[in-house]
């Protein structure tokens, strides 16, 4: 699945969300939640997972954490109830920014995990 169906998807999902009328911020994160899940999976990145409201950890309490299912963290995210006022033409470009960031993110953790095995047994031991 390409990116542009994914967050279509994710702003057809928020906007079904706002009409209720009775939403609060949590009530949102199910969205996000996709759109992550859905992201990862159409980059052929199954191990990536995503914790709703995680417990706390040195960095806080974030309302999201993307990691791979083990032990390592992708990162954190804070959550903010989309409105009109957050959710204009520039805040839309910004998601968009950040979606690329971290396809080229994880693109590029693949990289250093590929080479990790060959600098692992070239250390030499004292």
């Amino acid at each position: 699945m390409k990116t542009k169906p994914i967050l279509t998807n994710y702003f057809k999902s928020i906007t079904n969300v706002t009409t209720q009328g009775d939403a609060r911020e949590e009530s949102f994160y199910s969205c996000l939640e996709t759109l992550l899940q859905q992201f990862a999976a159409s980059t052929d990145r199954s191990e990536v997972h995503v914790t709703t409201l995680p417990k706390k950890t040195e960095a806080g309490n974030p309302d999201f954490r993307v990691w791979n299912g083990q032990d390592r963290i992708i990162g954190y995210i804070e959550a903010k109830k989309p409105t009109e006022e957050n959710l204009d033409y520039e805040e839309i470009k910004t998601y968009c920014r950040v979606v690329t960031a971290l396809q080229r993110t994880i693109a590029l953790q693949e990289e250093i995990d590929a080479l990790y095995p060959e600098a692992e047994s070239q250390i030499v031991e004292i």
